[in-house]
């Protein structure tokens, strides 16, 4: 990995965009259609990672999202 490219054992992510935001319970359920409870946790919040290629596409799949929270379990 480095700021160019991400190399996984399913292909290379071009460029990549790395974007940050800040969920809510009611955003979650929006968008995921799960709360935070459902997912044992506990804050009203989660921070959203985003990672695509610089055309902010996931090409062949690859990409990802993952969440992070404040660490206060259910």
């Amino acid at each position: 990995m480095n700021e160019k490219q991400i190399v996984t054992s399913q292909g290379t992510i071009e460029n990549p965009v790395y974007e940050e935001s800040t969920l809510t319970n009611n955003d979650l359920l929006i968008i995921w259609r799960i709360q935070l409870n459902n997912l044992g946790i506990m804050d009203n919040t989660v921070t959203e990672i985003n990672l695509a290629n610089y055309q902010h596409e996931t090409e062949n799949g690859l990409g990802s999202g993952f969440m992070l929270t404040n660490g206060n379990p259910a």
